[in-house]
């Protein structure tokens, strides 16, 4: 019975084999588990030594399976059983097809991801529409743009006189505007502080959430957004709104 502390007893072999066995040869004996490979140029640096490349190779293609691998359990795909113990070793000339057969899958896994992307931020950008159009509506069927305009109005009246400012609405009634869009919830209250101080309160705006979460097409998560609507009067202030809301 052997020790824990104390190895097997070792014998010290030296093995001449033909250029073209030596693979095969070495492959058998990495199988068995059994042999320890002594190196006869240690002083030899690791970048000099013909294997190198091989090794990079090995490791870049064990990046490519990784990755594969990774793809595949994120989609839930159940892959079947492997056998880490018997198993063949790649001949040099399978090792290139199998590399050039992982380029060919990993270019394909990208395209399929960017694309994948792509589909989602479409449908979510054509979502976040259908609820600005929906909530759009909503909010000016309950009379916000009455109430919009009113609250305008007495802000600017407050400033510069009732009569004179009655005047001016009246004639500068083209002028006034509305912008909606979409914007994070948890974003909400630091987006309207940040209108209310850069327009100096002249500004009209409502919020309201989108019952549905979004889901983020980078990251897959589910994201919670609002929709608001802005009513402004004047060029300056539809300046404002628009570097606020960009």
């Amino acid at each position: 019975m052997g020790s824990l502390y104390r190895s097997e007893e070792m014998r010290l072999c030296q093995l001449i084999l033909h250029k073209d066995a030596a693979f095969s040869c070495v492959a058998e004996l990495g199988r068995k588990a059994l042999v320890q490979f002594k190196d006869m140029n240690p002083d030899v640096n690791a970048f000099q030594r013909t294997f190198v490349r091989d090794i990079r190779r090995c490791n870049e293609m064990e990046r490519k399976l990784r990755f594969l691998e990774t793809q595949i359990k994120k989609r839930g795909i159940v892959m079947a059983p492997t056998d880490d113990k018997n198993f063949d070793v790649p001949h040099p000339r399978e090792m290139n097809n199998m590399q050039t057969t992982l380029a060919d899958l990993e270019r394909d896994v990208n395209e399929m991801r960017e694309s994948n992307v792509t589909l989602k931020k479409s449908f979510m950008e054509l979502t976040e529409l259908e609820q600005v159009l929906k909530k759009s509506e909503e909010f000016f069927e309950g009379g916000f743009n009455d109430a919009a305009m009113a609250e305008i109005l007495a802000a600017d009246e407050s400033e510069m006189g009732g009569l004179q400012m009655v005047k001016t609405y009246v004639l500068d009634k083209e002028a006034t505007g509305f912008v909606v869009g979409v914007v994070p919830r948890e974003r909400s209250s630091a987006f309207e502080r940040v209108l209310w101080r850069a327009c100096r309160r002249t500004v009209f705006v409502r919020l309201t959430e989108i019952e549905t979460p979004l889901e983020d097409p980078e990251t897959g998560e589910r994201v919670e957004k609002c929709v608001f609507i802005i009513f402004y009067k004047g060029e300056r202030l539809k300046s404002i709104v628009d570097k606020v809301c960009d």
